[in-house]
């Protein structure tokens, strides 16, 4: 338990710098800028009390457009979490994209510990995180609903392999919730 302890503060410590660009002022430009967009429309439509979203008001000239009800959601509730704590909707959304490397490397730790020792496990977690196409899902396409899915996809897999050790309801309960914001989050991956 302490190794992973350690392990796990080191692995924080090394994935400071796959973040560091999002949490420094200002905006970046990248493939998918509607995305700011969504968000707002997103965090206006609950704020109008709509829920759950279906209705874009000012999408499409005015006209509006069912895209809520059909894109991702769980990336956007947690943005309007966090865009109701203060942040910008710029900010909020590089919260949301940040969120998910270390996320994603917490999974990739777990999901290894169960295989390797804490060491390696450490590895695995720091592999996954620079990963290449981590990189350009957040900086190049800011695709929050895939970078979601990224971060989910090993604590599925990890809960998957602990419920088929013990079938347990803990086990269930984790898997399923597991799964479930996958599917929140980004159906094409599901």
């Amino acid at each position: 338990m302490r190794k992973q302890i350690i392990s796990l503060s080191i692995l924080f410590l090394l994935i400071i710098p796959s973040v560091w660009s999002l949490f420094q002022p200002g905006f970046f430009t990248f493939n998918d800028e509607t995305q700011i967009a969504n968000l707002h429309q997103f965090i206006k439509v609950i704020d109008l009390g709509q829920f759950p979203p279906r209705w874009a008001p000012d999408f499409h000239f005015t006209y509006g457009s069912p895209y809520p009800e059909f894109n991702y959601q769980l990336p956007y509730y947690l943005g309007w979490i966090f865009h109701h704590l203060g942040f910008s909707l710029t900010d909020s959304y590089k919260l949301l994209l940040g969120l998910t490397l270390p996320v994603g490397a917490l999974g990739m730790f777990l999901l290894a510990g169960l295989f390797t020792p804490a060491p390696f496990a450490l590895v695995s977690a720091i592999i996954y995180t620079f990963t290449p196409y981590r990189a350009v899902d957040v900086y190049v396409r800011g695709a929050i609903g895939e970078s979601f899915a990224l971060a989910i996809f090993p604590f599925i897999l990890y809960f998957l392999f602990r419920l088929s050790k013990n079938q347990n309801t803990k086990n269930l309960a984790l898997c399923t919730v597991s799964v479930s914001a996958l599917i929140l989050s980004h159906q094409i991956a599901t």
